[in-house]
């Protein structure tokens, strides 16, 4: 999504609340933040419009109040620029706005429907300030995105489900501690597309939506802000010792924070969303509670549950559990696998330490490489 594309959908989902909060318009605004272009925004808005109005100097006119109730809201994009380095930082950002408790009383009231109590155009929008904006105001730009919409669908995510899976606990343990991580509101977090620019465009439409005025929304950014730079600080390469470019590694690490406490409330479309998500659950993360931290058998004398000492702990039996189960595939692989010589093995182990590559990687791209010369000079 291109810059231009974030400001259009930022200003149109403004857009779709005037005309909700102030014209008692019915949105289902579930299906309004599942949005992901601009397209989809002025397909609604447009037949938003038609429904109430029959000319074409009425929509002109409620499109000027739009985009001014817009103004008065939004955030300047350059504030939002820090959080696009990176997927780690995006999904950070975007697990922070939405699972901190404290930012849950900044949301506006709206009902489930969206519909306002009453229709009267508030009073600061006055035909003194509506005439400082030209009268075709957004209105071709809407009509552009409307006419794209042809071909293009809604992208639909995985439901979120509960990740408390029943089945292989203790029902008294369900019922009294949570495997998910502690300090973590999931509830307010629903699936989005997997993108750094779908994090970032979900998160701003947040803000915009906080019932307070730009300067305060521009301290909870740099509150934001503070934050990830202290855990970056704290932990930079938390999961360094595990490869998770890959999708088996990916799936174990979810699993483990899981059993260990640390489990993700949240379902994710892809295993490189999966991947996003697990970090930015132990880049969030409070440390265990009082309860959880008895089942994990951590002593008051040699451990004091807490953020940074929880993470500490977290990952050096994570770590440790990685290795053993390393240990224990490379087992299974040599009891099961090819007998190498101590010579071969010899010679395995120092291509390895030259290349930096995995041995079991190094003997596939032999055997692959053997049979295409074998194949191809059977061709001749």
């Amino acid at each position: 999504m291109t810059l231009m594309e974030y400001e259009r959908c930022r200003k149109y989902h403004q857009y779709v609340r005037y005309l909700s909060e102030h014209l008692g318009v019915s949105v289902d605004m579930k299906t309004v933040n599942s949005f992901c272009s601009p397209a989809q925004y002025a397909q609604l808005i447009h037949s938003k419009l038609d429904q109430l109005f029959d000319n074409s100097s009425q929509k002109r006119k409620t499109i000027r109040e739009m985009k001014l109730y817009a103004t008065m809201h939004i955030v300047s994009e350059k504030h939002f620029d820090w959080m696009k380095s990176n997927r780690r930082i995006a999904c950070f950002a975007w697990f922070w706005i939405f699972s901190k408790p404290s930012l849950e009383q900044r949301k506006l009231n709206l009902t489930n429907n969206n519909t306002a109590a009453s229709n009267a155009i508030p009073s600061f929008l006055t035909e003194e300030i509506l005439g400082q904006y030209s009268s075709d105001v957004d209105f071709e730009a809407l009509k552009k995105h409307q006419i794209k919409t042809s071909g293009e669908k809604n992208v639909k995510l995985n439901d979120r489900t509960n990740v408390n899976d029943v089945s292989a606990l203790d029902t008294h343990e369900v019922i009294t501690v949570s495997h998910s991580a502690n300090g973590m509101n999931f509830e307010r977090l629903t699936p989005v597309y997997d993108s750094k620019e779908s994090y970032v465009l979900s998160l701003m439409k947040e803000i915009d939506s906080f019932s307070c005025d730009v300067n305060e929304k521009i301290s909870i950014i740099n509150e934001l802000y503070h934050s990830w730079v202290n855990t970056f600080n704290e932990f930079p390469l938390p999961f360094s010792w595990i490869d998770l470019d890959e999708e088996e590694n990916v799936y174990w690490l979810w699993n483990y924070m899981y059993k260990g406490y640390v489990g993700c409330d949240v379902q994710p479309a892809t295993s490189r969303q999966m991947k996003d998500f697990a970090v930015a659950t132990f880049d969030c993360w409070n440390g265990w509670s009082a309860e959880q931290a008895v089942i994990m058998n951590v002593k008051d004398g040699d451990f004091t549950p807490g953020r940074e000492m929880s993470k500490q702990e977290f990952l050096v039996r994570a770590r440790n559990s990685w290795i053993q189960k390393r240990h224990r595939d490379k087992k299974s692989k040599d009891s099961s696998g090819i007998k190498l010589t101590a010579q071969s093995k010899k010679k395995l182990m120092s291509l390895h330490k030259a290349t930096g590559i995995e041995s079991n990687v190094l003997l596939k791209s032999f055997i692959d490489e053997a049979w295409k010369k074998m194949t191809s000079d059977g061709k001749e």
